[in-house]
């Protein structure tokens, strides 16, 4: 316990979250201002997608490789059924994403351009 009666690795872990909430907003509205930027030269959306979610698999696959590789477990395998019922349901979460982005995004395009 420190001198107020706070635990010094809370308070740690406290600050190191919030520097990272931040950052990942700092980025956020950056990666934001970029695609405008981006799609007002290049007239290619689909192309520009596709070639993200290709470099995301590619990253993905890479980071698991070399985390296979230092802690030298075996990868986990899922059955089909554990998908369905685990994986699925976290991952349809972010489905609304889209529509929320678009409809808050032509709020904040109305209001800078």
């Amino acid at each position: 316990m420190g001198r107020w009666g706070l635990d010094v690795a809370f308070v740690w872990k406290a600050l190191l979250t919030l520097g990272l909430v931040l950052l990942y907003y700092c980025f956020s509205i950056g990666i934001t201002f970029y695609n405008k930027w981006l799609t007002k030269s290049f007239h290619f959306p689909l192309f520009m997608t596709m070639l993200h979610l290709a470099v995301i698999f590619l990253f993905s696959a890479l980071s698991r490789a070399l985390v296979q590789c230092s802690s030298h477990r075996a990868r986990v395998v899922l059955s089909w059924t554990d998908y369905l019922r685990r994986v699925a349901p976290t991952g349809s979460w972010p489905w609304g994403g889209p529509g929320c982005m678009e409809a808050g995004g032509s709020v904040v395009w109305k209001a800078v351009g």
